[in-house]
Formats: C-alpha cells, structure tokens, sequence
C-alpha cells in the first residue's frame, strides 16, 4: 500500500472514531475456549491521531500443547512457542499498543475475548470499544453470502504472504477498509462504521462507582434490575474482567445488550477458587431464578437413557426427560442434548457392539427387520444367551454412563485461596452437596443445604474430581466425623 492510500484510510477512520487511536488486531490460539485455551500469536496494526501508522507482533508462550490441527493451520511449531515470550511478559508492550484504541477484529468477540482472558490471569484490566469486520463487511456488502476472512481475501484479490499468521491476517482487515474506501466512497464506509457502534453501545444503570469496586479475583456475581430481581448471575476468575466485559464492550451479543439494559446494580461474592464459584452460581441460579440465565431451557430437551432388564434377561434402554430422571434411583448409561442425538448415538452403539433394535433403544418393535437384521444376533427371537448379549451392552455403555459415586463415605472437598486460613468446604455425599463451611482464621460458617440431586453440581464435581485438582484437598469422613462437623 504506498503512502498516499494508507493516509487515506487512517483518516477515513480517525474520523469516524473522533479521531481516537484504531488498533487492527489479530490472534492465534490453541483453541476456541478463552478459559481453557490460550493465545500463542498476537500481531497488531496502530494508526496514532497523527494518521502514523506502527506496527507490532510476537509468538507467546501459552504452556500448553498445539494441537497437529493448530500447527498444521498456523505453520507455528510447539518449539517456537515454547521458546516465546510469556503473555505476561510482553503484556506492557501490547497494553501500548491498545491504549485508548478502537479494537477492530475479523469476529472481534473472539480476539477481544481472548486478550482480556490473557490480562485477566494476572489481575489487570482490559477493556476497548470494538468494531467487528465481520459485521462491518455485511453492512458494506449485503449482497455477499459469506464474510470470512478468507472468502475476504478471494473476493478482493488482496495479497497476504501467510495465512492464519496474526500480522499478516491484521493487514488484511487494514487492506480491506482501504479498498471498500476507494469502491464505495469514505462516506459510506464510515456511516456503516458509526451505525454499527450506535446499535451496538448500550447504556446500563449500574453505577460506574459500584462497578469500579468490584475486585480483581475469583468470584461469582449476580446483576439485579431496579426492583432487585436477579438478572443474570456469572461467575470468573476474574470479577472485574467478568462484570466489565458484560457493559463495556461494544461488540455485545444480545445477552449482554439485555443484561446492560435490565440491570440497576450488581453484587459479587469473593470465592477460594474456580470450584467454589461454580457452585456459589449454581446454587444463585436455582434459589434467584435470574431472568437471563436459561436454566430450565438447558435441559428442556435433553434426555437420559435409563437401563432396564427385560423378563427374557435382556438388559436394555429407555429414553427419557433428563429432567424427570433421578440417577441416584435409575441406571443411567447416558445423557444427550436431545432424542435425536440420543437415537443417533444408540444407532452407532447398536451397530458396533452388535445389539439387537428392540432392546438397545433404537425404536424398533417386535423382531429386528431392516438394516438391524445386520448386526443383531438374535435376541429379539430369544435366540441369544442373555449373558453373552449383556457383556456387550455394558461394554457399550461403558465410557458414556453416569459415572457412578466411587467414595465409600461422604467426603469433604476442600478449596483453599492464596490464604490457608482462608476457604470454603463442601461436603458431599452421592454427588449431592449436603453442607457447605466457609473458613477464615479461627471463624466457620456452615450451611446445611441437601436439595437432593442436582445435574449442574453433578457435572460440576465430576469435573474437578477427575481433572486437575489445584487448590483442593479431599477427604473421606466417619458418620461422627459428619455428625460433629454439622453440629459445630
């Protein structure tokens, strides 16, 4: 791009932005998830109010493995990374070259997302206007079906040395407003520009001094509207971060839009850590019943498949409400989003282990006909020993079923913050959380709360038992031990 165009376009958007500094920015990661994966390339383009233009981008060590997909993608190798940079380390420079900036992203949720996950690990804040080029290019060119950066790329025959590397992937977005400004007029470009941050900037009650107080650690909040009904409860690492990035985002998806719109004020609960704030969510979604949170509707649809044993000595499947199904009482050999997933899952299962349609789940009626002739051995016409044809339902079964309590005792879970003497405990029997003890210094509270079981705290502490366990101690208690701690 020689001289003259690029000042061209760093004017065209230094106007629409009130001549406020615009950043390109573009990243690569080892995933999708900002919480569980992490960036390993962030290349960014500045144009300063003076229309001069700079230019960083460096590899960061995100101490963790690529995937072949993400190398493969990227051409950046676990060595590059690993001899990189950690965030934190370069995190000053990138902080400069955001400062008080327009973030502009080709789907800029996710590289907004991400960079504040990034800053958000070691306490600080980050928080930008956004402009997405996604959104941008369908108000520019509503006529074209697809606005990916690469069908971008196609479309405007705009060069770009090597693909998914986060510079060059920034210049392309740089190169683009460059050619729709010359096609379509600067005009235009920018009226599409301001109309989108115009739908987009929704102004929240919450005032800015209580939203200020909200600490830098691991938590869990609930907004609340004028007349205190809870809105929407969260939970993050990060409580300023999380809060934050639900108001002052302009690129918001329409949960936020409505959370900036219902809410009046917002309340926060410090927690140990990441376990103690699942739960504390947990617990405020079912007891608030927060407008926003669609507890109910998560598992409207999803179904359980329960096993049963037939007269005959078959074991087989029943699909059912996840919601009307109460593992602690039933055999559950698996839970799906939906009947449909449920009937496709049982159709594979039935095909690789050989099970017979009648009795797998799959619908069908009396004996086996049509493409279950294939595989069924026969028990539909009793033609199969039961034991033989059990051995293979259960190994079926056996990496998807409701993953069964393995604690001969209650235990008590213990997560701990930076304090020792500071904590919360859950005791927690058949993977019902019976009682929960807050800790500091000599002081305890505990909460006597058996609700009976419950699919959320279900998949909350399956998940921390058989993962990583930071931060928690677990132990297994007497029934006097339980006595006493209830008690005291």
């Amino acid at each position: 791009m020689n001289s003259d165009a690029q000042s061209l376009t760093s004017r065209m958007l230094l106007e629409a932005f009130n001549h406020k500094p615009v950043a390109f920015v573009d990243i690569e990661t080892t995933g999708v998830s900002p919480l569980n994966n992490r960036m390993i390339e962030i290349g960014i383009i500045r144009i300063n109010p003076d229309a001069s233009v700079k230019s960083f981008t460096t590899l960061v060590n995100p101490d963790q493995p690529l995937s072949y997909f993400i190398k493969n993608m990227t051409g950046i190798e676990q060595s590059e990374v690993d001899e990189a940079p950690r965030f934190e380390e370069v995190s000053s420079e990138i902080k400069s070259m955001l400062e008080d900036a327009v973030f502009i992203a080709h789907n800029a949720r996710f590289d907004y997302s991400f960079i504040q996950s990034e800053f958000g690990r070691f306490g600080h804040l980050f928080s930008a206007k956004t402009l997405c080029t996604v959104q941008l290019s369908r108000k520019l060119y509503p006529a074209m079906k697809r606005h990916s950066l690469a069908h971008i790329i196609e479309t405007f025959q705009i060069p770009v040395l090597r693909r998914h590397r986060a510079l060059d992937d920034a210049k392309v977005m740089h190169e683009w407003l460059r050619i729709s400004g010359e096609t379509l007029g600067m005009q235009t470009v920018q009226d599409a520009i301001l109309l989108l941050m115009k739908e987009r900037v929704k102004k929240t009650a919450v005032p800015e001094e209580q939203l200020s107080s909200v600490p830098a650690v691991c938590g869990t909040y609930i907004f609340r509207d004028t007349e205190n009904r809870a809105v929407y409860v969260g939970r993050g690492l990060n409580l300023k971060q999380r809060v934050w990035s639900h108001l002052h985002n302009s690129s918001l998806r329409p949960k936020e839009k409505k959370i900036a719109e219902l809410s009046a004020e917002v309340e926060y609960f410090r927690t140990p850590g990441e376990l103690s704030a699942f739960i504390k969510a947990e617990g405020l979604i079912r007891t608030e019943d927060p407008i926003l949170n669609k507890k109910i509707l998560r598992y409207q649809k999803s179904v359980a498949c329960t096993e049963y044993t037939t007269s005959k000595g078959y074991k087989s499947v029943r699909i059912k409400p996840m919601l009307k199904t109460d593992p602690l009482k039933e055999t559950v050999v698996g839970t799906f989003k939906s009947k449909k997933h449920a009937v496709r899952a049982l159709n594979s299962l039935s095909r690789e282990y050989c099970l017979c349609g009648k009795w797998s789940g799959t619908g069908t009626d009396g004996q086996c006909s049509g493409p279950h002739t294939e595989f069924c051995k026969g028990a539909c016409r009793n033609e199969e020993n039961p034991e033989s044809y059990n051995s293979r339902f259960d190994k079926a079964f056996k990496n998807i079923r409701f993953q069964e309590w393995t604690f001969r005792k209650p235990v008590l879970i213990t997560e701990q913050g930076n304090s020792d003497s500071v904590g919360t405990a859950f005791l927690i029997d058949q993977w019902r959380i019976q009682a929960v003890i807050h800790f500091e210094e000599e002081c305890q509270n505990v909460s006597i709360q058996d609700e009976g079981f419950s699919w959320d705290a279900y998949l909350i502490i399956r998940k921390y038992l058989n993962g990583r366990k930071k931060n928690l101690t677990i132990r297994q208690l007497t029934e006097d031990q339980v006595r006493r701690l209830l008690t005291s």
